[in-house]
Formats: C-alpha cells, sequence, structure tokens
C-alpha cells in the first residue's frame, strides 16, 4: 500500500503539481518516518517551490537515513548550486559520482559548477565524460555547447546544440541555451528566434526571457558593444574582473594625475580622460536607459519582469526629474535646482540595479533608498542654505560613488 502511495507522489512531482505532492508526503511520513525516499521527494518538490532551506534540510534527511545513494548527493549539489554554494556544491557531486559514475545527468550538474567556476576547459571535459555514458543527454549537450562558445569554438558549438535540437526539439532549455549562445557570439536576431521558440514551449523560463530582453536592446548598435563588453568581461574568473574594475579605476587616476601635473602633457591627455569619462558613463547609465526605451515599447514591455518595470520606471521619473530641475538652474539662481539636477541623473544608477539578487537579499534596496533619502535632504538644505557642499550632499555623494563598488561586489559574488 505504501509504494503505491509512494508511486503517487513521484506522478505528482512528475506533473508539477509539488504543493499536492508535500501534502502526501506529510501524511506518508507520519507512518513511515525513517523512509529516505520520502525525505527525497520532499526535497525535489521544496526546490521546484525556491524553498532550498527546506529542500536542504529534507536532503540532509534522506542522506543520513540513506549515505550510499548517489542520487541524494546529487540532488543535495543541485540545492547547493541554486543556493550559489559553488563550493560545497561541487564536494556533493564528487561524493555522488563516487558512489555511482555511471549517470551522464552527474556529470552534467557538474560541468555547470566549473561553468559557474569559469573553468571552461574543465567543463567541457566533464561534459564530454557525461556524453561518453549517454550520447544524447540534453544536460551535458548544452553544456559542451556552452563550454565551446567560451572557448571561442563556435563551429562546434552550433553542431553540439543542433544535435541537441534534433534529438528533442522540443527542449526549451536547449532553445534557451542556444539563443545565449548566438548573443554572445553577436547574432541577435537568430538569438531572439530561439528565445521566442523558448518561450513557447516553456512561457515561464526566465533564462529564456532574460535572453530576448538582451536581444531585443541588442538591436541598438551601441547596447550590442555593450553586451558584447558584458560577455567578455563575464567570461573572465572573478580575480581577473576585479583586477580589471580596481586596474581601470586606478589607470583613469594615473592618468589624471599625469595631465595635472604637465600643460603639454594634458593636451595629449585630453582626449584620453573624455573617451575614459564617456565609457564610464556609459557603463552606468545604458542598462537603465535601454530598459526604459524597452518599457516604453509596445511589444517589449511584455519582455520585462516586475522588478525591471518598476526600476524603469523610477528610472524614467529621475531622468524627467533631471531635466526638469536642470531647465530651471537655467532660468533661476538657487543652486538647490542644480543639486536637484544631479541628483535625478545620478539616481538612474541605484534605481536602475536596485532589485539585483532582490530573492537573496535586499542589500542593495536598502542602499538606494538610503542614498535616495541622504539626496532629497541634500537638495533641501541646498535651496535653504545656498551651499551645495552641505553634509547631505557630501554623504550622498561618498555613498553613490561607494554605490559602484557595492554593485560590482554582489554582481561578481
Amino acid at each position: 500500500m505504501i509504494s503505491t502511495e509512494i508511486e503517487k507522489v513521484g506522478l505528482l512531482i512528475m506533473h508539477k503539481r509539488y504543493a499536492e505532492a508535500i501534502k502526501e508526503i506529510h501524511g506518508l511520513l507520519a507512518s513511515q518516518p525513517d523512509n529516505s525516499d520520502l525525505h527525497y521527494y520532499m526535497a525535489i518538490c521544496n526546490l521546484h517551490l525556491d524553498k532550498n532551506d527546506k529542500a536542504t534540510e529534507n536532503i540532509k534527511d534522506a542522506i543520513a537515513l540513506e549515505p550510499d545513494n548517489s542520487m541524494y548527493f546529487y540532488t543535495y549539489s543541485k540545492i547547493l548550486l541554486d543556493d550559489d554554494k559553488i563550493k560545497e556544491a561541487d564536494e556533493k557531486i564528487q561524493e555522488a559520482i563516487h558512489l555511482f559514475p555511471y549517470d551522464a545527468n552527474y556529470f552534467g550538474i557538474w560541468a555547470n559548477i566549473l561553468m559557474v567556476k569559469k573553468e571552461f576547459e574543465k567543463s567541457l571535459e566533464k561534459a564530454n565524460e557525461g556524453l561518453s555514458l549517454d550520447p544524447e543527454n540534453h544536460i551535458c549537450l548544452n553544456l559542451r555547447s556552452m563550454a565551446l562558445v567560451k572557448l571561442n569554438r563556435g563551429e562546434e558549438a552550433a553542431q553540439t546544440i543542433d544535435f541537441a535540437l534534433e534529438n528533442d526539439p522540443e527542449n526549451a532549455f536547449t532553445h534557451a541555451n542556444y539563443g545565449w549562445g548566438l548573443l554572445e557570439q553577436g547574432n541577435n536576431q537568430k538569438a531572439l528566434e530561439h528565445f521566442r521558440e523558448s518561450l513557447k514551449l516553456n512561457p515561464n523560463s526566465d533564462y529564456a526571457r532574460a535572453g530576448m530582453v538582451e536581444a531585443i536592446k541588442s538591436k541598438y548598435l551601441i547596447y550590442k558593444w555593450f553586451l558584447q563588453y558584458r560577455f567578455w568581461l563575464g567570461n573572465k574568473t572573478k580575480a581577473a574582473q576585479w583586477g580589471f574594475i580596481i586596474g581601470f579605476y586606478l589607470l583613469a587616476k594615473l592618468i589624471g594625475v599625469l595631465a595635472e601635473a604637465d600643460e603639454g602633457i594634458r593636451i595629449l591627455l585630453t582626449p584620453v580622460i573624455i573617451l575614459i569619462a564617456l565609457f564610464t558613463i556609459s557603463t552606468w547609465i545604458i542598462t537603465p536607459v535601454s530598459n526604459l526605451f524597452l518599457r516604453l515599447n509596445v511589444y517589449g514591455r511584455y519582455a520585462l519582469d516586475k522588478n525591471e518595470i518598476k526600476s524603469s520606471n523610477l528610472v524614467g521619473i529621475s531622468i524627467l526629474v533631471s531635466l526638469i530641475a536642470f531647465t530651471c538652474a537655467f532660468f533661476f539662481t538657487n543652486s538647490g535646482f542644480l543639486v536637484a539636477g544631479i541628483l535625478g541623473f545620478t539616481m538612474m544608477i541605484p534605481f536602475s540595479t536596485m532589485f539585483r539578487n532582490s530573492n537573496k537579499s535586499n542589500l542593495l534596496l536598502f542602499y538606494t533608498l538610503g542614498l535616495l533619502l541622504a539626496g532629497v535632504l541634500g537638495v533641501i538644505e541646498t535651496f535653504y542654505s545656498g551651499e551645495i557642499d552641505n553634509t547631505f550632499s557630501i554623504i550622498y555623494m561618498v555613498g553613490f560613488i561607494a554605490y559602484q563598488w557595492v554593485a560590482n561586489y554582489i554582481a561578481l559574488k
């Protein structure tokens, strides 16, 4: 009787009826608390319901009851990977493969972990190991294609993903993955076709939706260049990314010092300083401005999620405030209008990223609200005192500069 009921749980999970499955599992656990499969099924349900803390407890209980079951360690690795606990996920998947080295899915997850760690050659190696066990495994085929794109082996990547689609033409993830690969290679039009197909097959795919947003915005040449820069930087290790960011900052400072030291050098370096300034500002504002354009587009607005819509609305308001304030500053002598214009222009940046990683941390959201409060108080103080460099304005500018580093830290975390 119990085995039949467990089979029912498996069918509910297969049909993605996770809440119903959890109710069934609770009833079964009351009479059979030491059944490791029930704890495992509970972990699967909670993982799909984004309740990773509960899923972790469930899978730990399953492993405690049956420590030699490789599937439990594989599932534990998936939960840890979803929580961005890469080191722990790596350890668990290796334990799963140690217990049972014949499942291609295990190697697919290992390849995925190595992809996140930017170890592309090793990721390709593990994907190939998985394909040696099952040549049609879609996880390994997708990871192989992703690794080949990162290694600039575009033709092999296309052959791999084409083979994956031949075997499973209605796999939403494969279409989305194909789209991202094409996007990285600069083919945004073909990428858009695959993102559309992916969303037809799975309308709830955030992976495909995010890709479609980037593909639509890449129709603008400047954003396309910016996206290629993001791909280039994103393919570097965390240490290399921070090295580039800090190195770029120090280079800009050095050029500024040299320009101040000598008039002749200043003339030569002025164009370089202007280019660096334009590049820096463009990387800050291109995402919020492009999202605003998409928000105002009849069809593009449907590609944005709720947080992106909120951000684009706030960006639009900040631009409007900036334009009105700068216009008033032109006609009136009160410095408060100038400070309000600067506040409106600069707040575009935190408004555009305030919801980043909000499912795990609200740090940027609270930081942005704090910045806004300091900025508004700075504007009010300037209107009353006429002093631009008042306490609140200084706090705002220091906080705004620090925001760039905090946002970069969260993005690279």
